[in-house]
């Protein structure tokens, strides 16, 4: 995925976090919050799954062509009320089912907007995913692997789009999720009722870079995503009345 010098995960993850600040103008990084501190769904602390996958070539040109991603979860930067125990299982993600809606060009940058789709996240003890959350060289894409090796574990998690919208800057190849305008739903996995019972259902967003430059990306991917899952509190809605409203005018 590197070539050959493994020092490029680092640059690569680099490249990717960077790019936030270049489409800045576009408001969609997510806000800084204090970390996790395990109480629940408390607005002030982070919840999230921090992962990095590949996408599945080609990617997404024409309208109703599908994107689809395989990754793994970065078990020291995702917090949240799920537990994870990364000695046991590998944690891999399956990102599918999203189909290209609109593509506009607008000089260098191109903008995709993407309907449906869901995310998936997999326990599974058998550490068989072609490449783990550590794997400095990924090795090309093998069909007889990818997605099934991504998604055989149990399935803890799934959330569905409303919409995706990415942002690409082909001159430099490297482009941003739009962070406020991507969100998702809980749905589904045998840890839905954890995210249930803290009130974790809606509120999710999805953030991050990818990259498609030289050298970070291996035979028969697309391009390389680094990305967060994070789950923000939706506002409060206090419960009043009609003559409640009035009165505060008065």
């Amino acid at each position: 995925m590197f070539g050959a010098l493994s020092c490029r995960v680092a640059s690569a993850r680099a490249i990717v976090r960077s790019i936030l600040p270049l489409i800045a103008l576009l408001s969609l990084t997510p806000r800084t919050v204090p970390a996790w501190t395990g109480t629940g769904n408390d607005p002030g602390d982070i919840v999230q799954f921090d992962f990095w996958g590949l996408s599945i070539a080609p990617e997404p040109v024409n309208l109703g062509d599908q994107f689809r991603l395989v990754g793994v979860l970065t078990p020291s930067t995702t917090f949240g009320p799920v537990p994870i125990d990364p000695a046991q299982y590998e944690y891999t993600l399956y990102m599918h089912n999203l189909y290209l809606r609109e593509r506009t060009v607008n000089g260098p940058y191109v903008q995709s907007t993407y309907g449906g789709g869901s995310i998936e996240l997999y326990a599974d003890p058998s550490f068989n995913a072609p490449f783990q959350f550590d794997t400095a060289n990924p090795p090309p894409l093998n069909l007889a692997q990818v997605p099934a090796n991504f998604v055989d574990g149990e399935l803890l998690l799934r959330f569905d789009f409303r919409a995706m919208i990415t942002i690409f800057y082909v001159p430099a190849g490297i482009g941003t999720i739009a962070y406020t305008a991507t969100d998702l739903r809980a749905v589904g996995g045998s840890a839905l009722g954890i995210l249930q019972q803290e009130h974790m259902i809606v509120g999710w967003h999805l953030g991050g870079g990818f990259t498609n430059q030289q050298g970070t990306v291996p035979l028969g991917y697309g391009m390389r995503y680094d990305t967060l899952l994070r789950w923000e509190s939706p506002l409060p809605v206090e419960a009043t009345t009609w003559g409640g409203i009035k009165a505060t005018f008065r």
